[in-house]
């Protein structure tokens, strides 16, 4: 084969692989309203301490549960001292953020993703959708955490949060 023929196909595919990989990403992105910056973490296992709002009662299959925190020391006191639920409390800036933990009773290979956020009166409302691989799922049940680090230049801290879990299988 020709050389320059060669490095056409490959360049070729390597800008087309790209292109598709963020154009992918950009349509997998969520829908949030304007003003309003969001980072999630997703953790396949319970995340709340032994005196969370929840009481630590592990979560049934489809059981959601959600809460609010605003500050550093709820934070702290409410979540579990893990790797990477430590470093999401440690970046987030509380005098401009709050987060929300969603969370779900569920096989333990799908995983949580946020779809869209919404504004409604005094609140906001939160759409997930419950991601499976495209292999076969076990027959397990676990909890799920999806921590959303909210930074909103529009508006403080919510007065009500509802959220719509879909996807279920």
């Amino acid at each position: 084969m020709n050389r320059r023929k060669f490095l056409a196909l490959v360049t070729a595919g390597v800008g087309l692989g790209g292109g598709g990989y963020l154009g992918w990403n950009w349509y997998n992105s969520p829908t949030i309203p304007s003003g309003m910056n969001i980072e999630t973490l997703h953790v396949e296992r319970d995340v709340s301490a032994n005196n969370f709002s929840r009481e630590g009662e592990s979560l049934a299959w489809k059981e959601e549960y959600h809460t609010v925190i605003e500050d550093v020391d709820t934070a702290d006191r409410e979540l579990e001292d893990i790797g990477s639920v430590t470093k999401f409390i440690d970046e987030t800036n509380f005098n401009d953020s709050y987060m929300v933990i969603v969370q779900n009773g569920v096989q333990s290979e799908p995983d949580l993703v946020l779809d869209t956020i919404k504004r409604i009166e005094n609140g906001l409302k939160i759409e997930i959708s419950i991601d499976y691989p495209w292999f076969g799922v076990n027959d397990d049940l676990i909890t799920h955490s999806l921590l959303i680090r909210i930074t909103d230049s529009k508006d403080g801290v919510p007065e009500t949060v509802t959220v719509d879990i879909e996807g279920y299988v």
